[in-house]
């Protein structure tokens, strides 16, 4: 009877029997990829721990000065100064009428990647830094709504990243990958299982199977990890403590009967909190959640960095620096030989401030030095220094890293200095090739997430010629078939940098020669010389606009208006300098989005707009009469002006369309 109730308590649903199968599989794969990377890891560990300054043991009365870190870290300094800015992604429709939408996410992005939020680019930062020393930047990527829509990006530890040894560059091309070393806490997996995002059974069957021992067994894993903390003097094992018990478990995505899965377990008790197809909820796209670009690209995925050139140079470094300081030493406390016939007593050779020395002269010697041999270190520090200069040139013309890349050269000369940035551009061009592509699969990630989990009521803010409007994000403006294209990367802002001089330079020959300036417009030439200042496009509109100034003040009242009633402000204060171009742009907001906003706020809009009919003729009259008396023309018979127009026919033209009862139907 024991027997048969023990087959009973064991016995497994079809989905549990299932998951086991999973697990077994993703337990596998998980043993062979830690199993085949490890050798590679230990060289990666081996440089973080010379860029760290890690302290080694020296013998007794030897110099030991770690000039391979700085090396190392000199080296790294360069490659990230050359690469340091993250790209900006631009979401963009073949089709005419998805531009507007393509624009919105755009923004979105834009919004969610900058510094208050996301952080895209110190997280870009940070994975170049990985990079630079293991030739792999990995990023996670997922987006959830849960309670919220919130995007994540992620820097990923190469230790803790998996994948298919024979698996490629391409990552999307493996079957499998994913991370170890993911920790969660007891109350956040038992929330989670009451949300039904965990399995209850296999939660239960975690906490009761995991011990003390087992824990710790799993911290051996990172022992990588921890070995940078060391090198820095901290000791991380020890000082763990986080006040709840936690969980080392595995995030796992791999094909399993035909399909991509997601799955959430942990190796030693195989237990499995979370089993699904990958598209179902973490990743709408189907694609992995991990992406991932090389320094050095092969047909490995774990190929070489930086770092494996500018170590064992940094070693020679180290060496010849040290030795020389060795000769330096020497050479200043020489070793000599006495005859102690002469000196008898040997202490009294050692230096002491005003010390006496009592010599006794052998016959026929005449003076004491003659008693005194110094045994003579031969000097090797000018050898040392041609060989240090002559790595110096070898490491430049090796791997681009110059003094005039890092800001050392002493050619002052223009013309040569922007040869030598897109000599360093070209050359650190590579690495800036190879990731873009990863940038843009971030992006279609980003766009897929978006569309997946968007909120109800996000408003995006969008810039435009007459200043800040607010839309209302759909679902159907969530497009994830968007292209999406790299608008800044530093070998772009290098090329437009060199470009910029030499408009300069033409445009000072066109300012010095009186026969050619007459030859040229005089507004494409005001247009140059602030193109070449670094304007921005409407920064350039706004100089250039002499007819339109005083409205400029105006319309972004009016953008104001139009956000306060958006976001629920109401009433609003009249605006006593409005004009009819301050009328048109809230009329032409509510008309062009009166889908997209609840039809209150449609309403209140074109009320607010209409209420300033009266300003508007009186502020109009007043600027006409005014204009009339600069040309010395009669005010009694002045009519508007016809770039102005009448103010009452301009909003009566418009507001029997956009009634404030009646939004205009499309």
């Amino acid at each position: 009877m024991a027997d048969e109730s023990n087959e009973k308590e064991v016995e497994q649903t079809p989905e549990q029997e299932r998951r086991a199968r999973a697990v077994k599989i993703a337990r596998q794969q998980l043993e062979e990829s830690m199993n085949f990377k490890q050798p590679r890891m230990a060289e990666i560990r081996l440089s973080e721990e010379v860029a760290l300054g890690k302290p080694r043991v020296a013998l007794r009365n030897r110099f030991n000065v770690p000039f391979d870190s700085v090396v190392m870290q000199g080296a790294l300094d360069t490659v990230l100064a050359k690469s340091d800015d993250a790209p900006k992604l631009d979401f963009d429709a073949e089709e005419e009428e998805s531009k507007r939408s393509s624009r919105k996410v755009t923004a979105v992005f834009a919004k969610e990647s900058g510094d208050s939020r996301g952080r895209w680019a110190q997280k870009d930062r940070l994975a170049k830094k990985m990079c630079y020393l293991s030739g792999r930047a990995i990023f996670e990527k997922y987006t959830h709504s849960n309670p919220t829509y919130t995007d994540v990006l992620k820097v990923e530890d190469h230790y803790n990243f998996q994948c298919e040894p024979g698996g490629g560059p391409n990552l999307e091309e493996h079957l499998f990958c994913g991370t170890i070393n993911n920790f969660f806490g007891k109350e956040q997996l038992e929330n989670g299982a009451a949300s039904c995002l965990y399995f209850a059974d296999e939660l239960k069957k975690l906490t009761e199977n995991t011990t003390e021992e087992k824990r710790k067994e799993l911290q051996d894993e990172y022992s990588n990890q921890l070995s940078r903390y060391k090198a820095l003097g901290l000791d991380l094992s020890t000082h763990s403590y986080v006040g709840s018990d936690v969980f080392n478990l595995v995030k796992w995505e791999f094909m399993f009967e035909g399909e991509r899965y997601y799955m959430l377990f942990d190796p030693k008790t195989d237990a499995v909190l979370r089993f699904e197809p990958l598209k179902q909820r973490v990743s709408p796209s189907g694609r992995y959640t991990w992406v991932s670009w090389a320094s050095h690209e092969d047909m490995v995925f774990w190929s070489r960095a930086f770092a494996d050139t500018i170590r064992p140079i940094g070693e020679v470094y180290r060496v010849l620096v040290n030795q020389m300081l060795e000769n330096i030493q020497k050479r200043n406390w020489n070793m000599r030989a006495y005859d102690p016939a002469v000196f008898t007593d040997s202490a009294k050779l050692l230096y002491s401030p005003d010390g006496l020395v009592k010599a006794n002269l052998r016959p026929g010697m005449t003076s004491v030095s003659q008693g005194i041999f110094e045994l003579q270190t031969p000097e090797t520090t000018s050898v040392t220094l041609n060989a240090i200069e002559w790595l110096n040139n070898f490491l430049g013309e090796k791997t681009g890293i110059t003094p005039g890349a890092q800001g050392n050269s002493s050619d002052q000369k223009v013309g040569i200095y922007y040869g030598n940035v897109q000599q360093v551009a070209e050359r650190f061009g590579l690495l800036n090739k190879q990731y873009l592509q990863a940038w843009v699969d971030l992006g279609i990630l980003f766009d897929w997430g978006l569309h997946k989990n968007m909120p109800e009521d996000y408003m995006v803010k969008v810039i435009g010629l007459n200043g800040v409007g607010w839309e209302a994000l759909k679902r159907e403006d969530t497009d994830p078939d968007f292209s999406v294209n790299i608008v800044s990367t530093n070998a772009i802002a290098a090329e437009t940098e060199m470009k910029a001089t030499k408009r300069k330079e033409s445009i000072a020959l066109i300012i010095g020669d009186q026969e050619i300036k007459a030859q040229v417009s005089k507004r494409w030439l005001a247009e140059e010389i602030l193109r070449s200042g670094t304007f921005e496009d409407e920064a350039i509109r706004v100089a250039m606009d002499t007819e339109t100034d005083a409205d400029r003040e105006v319309l972004l009242h009016a953008a104001e208006a139009i956000r306060k009633i958006i976001d629920g402000i109401w009433p609003v204060k009249l605006c006593y300098s409005a004009t009819t171009g301050f009328m048109q742009k809230i009329i032409s907001y509510s008309n062009d989005h009166h889908d997209e906003i609840p039809l209150e706020t449609f309403h209140r809009l074109n009320i607010y707009a209409l209420a300033h009919k009266d300003v508007v003729v009186e502020n109009m009259t007043r600027r006409a009469m005014l204009i009339a008396s600069t040309q010395g023309r009669q005010t009694t018979d002045m009519a508007l002006p016809p770039n102005v127009g009448a103010p009452t026919a301009t909003v009566t033209a418009t507001a029997p369309v956009l009634s404030p009862m009646q939004p205009q139907q499309k």
